[in-house]
């Protein structure tokens, strides 16, 4: 909704808000709730990947 990913147009937290019937600043507070995990669960995955010099990627255990 925020960022387009349904529409392909990104809203204003105005819009977004009026649409879920909550104020700006809480629309905003989930938004940054929604990125902090999204940015937790990416460097979680990171963990388990491994780099070789020869620049081959393989999984760690």
């Amino acid at each position: 909704m925020r960022f387009g990913l349904e529409t392909g147009a990104p809203q204003t937290l105005e819009l977004v808000s009026r649409e879920l019937g909550k104020t700006r600043e809480r629309v905003r507070q989930i938004q940054m709730q929604a990125i902090s995990k999204l940015r937790g669960k990416l460097s979680e995955g990171l963990h388990h990947i491994c780099f070789r010099p020869s620049g081959k990627v393989w999984k760690s255990a």
